[in-house]
């Protein structure tokens, strides 16, 4: 409920009844199984290791909780943890209007928080599929987020002062590149560490679903081929142990 109050408002004013409704239960719990059917890994095993299939990924891997020291944020089991600045507000994108506009852009105008606004450190694994990268979309790649490390705006930053600054070599950006893009499998077509199915897309009702799990009648959570779904195969607790259709009253 507080994550709907706090991200889902018309406005910043988050006022109820003119930003935002309250949803009701069964949109809660709707809400709940979108969200547990799309965790990465499935089976919640975060053990990094696991993941590693090739020697760029494990060199990336050992860099990563090594000299390039980005484990020293990106820490804890889902590799997150944390707030800081990075300097990602002084990148050309954030200061300078499109020299495309037409009409031309307005002057950008002043940085919220003089710049200095902290930001959390989000969780790695899937990270693939969250492309564009940063709060504010401004790299397109991942190669490219990596590479932001080693920037005259990162090691400027208040968040380069806590790690004591980061410089990779082009060949260094490419193995931590490689090691990010092994916590992403699923959609890979490749049935890898703790996923049930991956037919290699993301689509919904063709038997795997875009988290690589298995769509089955039976575990709580309506497909797209069922009518519902109630977490049994029993046809006396209102829906029919088909999915295909609700029980009727009696």
């Amino acid at each position: 409920m507080n994550a709907i109050v706090q991200h889902s408002p018309r406005t910043l004013n988050r006022v109820s009844g003119v930003d935002f409704r309250f949803p009701t239960e069964h949109e809660l719990d709707a809400l709940e199984a979108f969200m547990l059917s799309v965790v990465l890994p499935p089976d919640q095993n975060f053990d990094v290791q696991a993941f590693m299939t090739s020697p760029a990924q494990q060199r990336g891997l050992e860099l990563f909780f090594g000299r390039a020291k980005c484990g020293e944020c990106h820490n804890g089991p889902v590799l997150a943890g944390g707030s800081f600045n990075t300097g990602i507000v002084n990148l050309p994108v954030n200061t300078t209007p499109p020299s495309a506009c037409d009409p031309p852009c307005p002057a950008i105008g002043p940085l919220e928080a003089g710049g200095q606004r902290e930001f959390n450190v989000p969780p790695l694994f899937g990270l693939k599929n969250t492309t564009p990268f940063f709060h504010d979309n401004s790299v397109a790649t991942l190669h490219d987020a990596v590479a932001f490390y080693t920037s005259a705006q990162f090691n400027a930053s208040p968040g380069a002062t806590f790690v004591g600054g980061i410089e990779l070599s082009p060949a260094e950006i490419n193995d931590i590149t490689a090691f990010l893009e092994a916590l992403t499998t699923c959609g890979n077509g490749v049935v890898d560490h703790g996923e049930q199915c991956d037919d290699g897309n993301a689509a919904s009702g063709d038997g795997c679903r875009p988290n690589c799990t298995i769509e089955v009648c039976g575990d709580g959570v309506v497909d797209p081929q069922e009518a519902c779904d109630d977490g049994n195969a029993s046809d006396s607790s209102g829906c029919e142990g088909s999915c295909l259709s609700l029980r009727p009253n009696r």
